[in-house]
């Protein structure tokens, strides 16, 4: 029988949610999880992981304090300065946060050396939920999660399953000139109809019943799932970071690059249309409101992590032949002039002043760039050694 195990990436482990819904879900559908990982930055509660233990093994990773892993790694084969690369994080120390990248990699490596061996791995994020939300009056469409990743994840050459949510947009309902620039300084040009839309930007099975199970290379990272049996296929996950004003910026994107870059190494990624729901904002069924300053603030982080991950993303299409040189210098110019007029419209429709940042974040992050090939080419070198280690001393057999 395959050995299943859940990873969850997470500041505090202070509450038994989702982790009871996704464990209960599994059991209720014939499913026996083998593990759970999870790993957090900050504070756990010690009764609640205590209780929780009973019903699971229970593998707790804390960033720069995991001991156990550090030495499964270094009688693996890695150096010292290798293992901080791949599981540690000085940015925890010195500004109490962690790049995404790095924690789901730490969920990885953990799972990957885990005895006996972790033959697939699912993850979940803490917003989230193992059922599909049908409608905007809140009804529910139950689902067995496990399952519906296992019927694709076992087929041949498939190496990672994954699908999107439903629930509120990241990004709310908003309408103005120059909206269309702003999604395209962002990336996120492909939204614009829906963003745009008076429907309350509402995810629903019912608005998106023509999709099908499909090959895709789009992983979202709070649902999805990768066969380590497969492990040569893939690739850490690597999430940029920038300085802007002082400020330490997470960039969005560790699920996006994996996307990328599994294809490229010969594996495949099958969307399994299983939208499990994303309690985006922490209060469904309340509408988000863009002129609501939380919703604004959240959207403003939101932006700076695309910004992030944006230069780094383009950088590996146009080195791995996937767009030009030329068009790779065009939208670098593009996206700026966009952000240009899409941010100061917004900032003067919304009277947010702080989105006329945008531009410069933008430039500042690209700046930035050659660090992040720098930290992703040695965060690579790693992993390979770690990969060719795993098969010279058969961890996983």
């Amino acid at each position: 029988m395959a050995n299943i195990a859940f990873g969850v990436i997470t500041n505090n482990i202070d509450t038994f949610y989702p982790y009871c819904d996704f464990l209960l879900n599994a059991q209720k559908n014939g499913h026996t999880i083998s593990k759970l990982f999870i790993c957090y930055s900050h504070k756990i509660n010690e009764k609640k992981v205590e209780r929780m233990s009973e019903f699971v093994d229970l593998e707790l990773l804390k960033i720069n304090e995991n001991t156990s892993l550090k030495e499964k790694l270094l009688e693996v084969g890695l150096t010292e300065i290798e293992v901080s690369k791949l599981i540690e994080s000085d940015k925890l120390n010195n500004y109490g946060l962690v790049p995404y990248g790095k924690r789901r990699n730490i969920v990885l490596t953990a799972a990957l050396l885990s005895a006996p061996p972790i033959d697939y791995l699912i993850f979940f994020d803490t917003d989230v939920k193992p059922y599909i939300l049908i409608d905007s009056a809140g009804k529910k469409d139950k689902i067995d999660y496990v399952g519906n990743h296992l019927n694709y994840l076992k087929q041949d050459n498939v190496v990672v399953t994954t699908s999107d949510y439903t629930g509120y947009y990241i990004i709310p309902s908003m309408d103005f000139n120059y909206l269309e620039e702003l999604l395209k300084g962002l990336q996120k040009e492909k939204t614009y109809d829906f963003v745009k839309s008076s429907d309350q930007n509402l995810i629903t099975s019912k608005l998106n019943n023509k999709l099908k199970v499909k090959h895709t290379n789009k992983i979202l990272g709070g649902n999805h799932a990768l066969d380590l049996n497969k492990y040569r296929y893939l690739a850490p996950y690597y999430s940029t970071t920038y300085h802007y004003r002082q400020n330490l910026i997470l960039s969005r994107g560790e699920d996006t690059l994996l996307g990328q870059v599994i294809p490229d190494l010969g594996g495949e990624i099958v969307d399994i249309n299983t939208k499990i729901f994303h309690n985006t904002f922490d209060n469904f069924p309340e509408v988000p409101d863009i002129n609501n300053a939380d919703i604004k603030n959240r959207f403003y982080y939101a932006c700076l992590g695309w910004l992030g991950r944006n230069p780094f993303l383009n950088w590996y299409l146009k080195e791995s032949g996937k767009i030009s040189e030329e068009k790779y210098q065009k939208d670098i110019k593009d996206q700026r002039k966009d952000l240009v007029m899409g941010s100061y419209a917004f900032a003067k429709e919304y009277n947010s002043p702080k989105f006329k940042d945008l531009p410069e974040a933008y430039s500042v992050a690209q700046t930035q760039l050659k660090h992040m090939i720098n930290e992703y080419n040695e965060l690579m070198e790693v992993w390979d050694k770690f990969i060719s280690k795993l098969d010279q001393k058969e961890v996983r057999l």
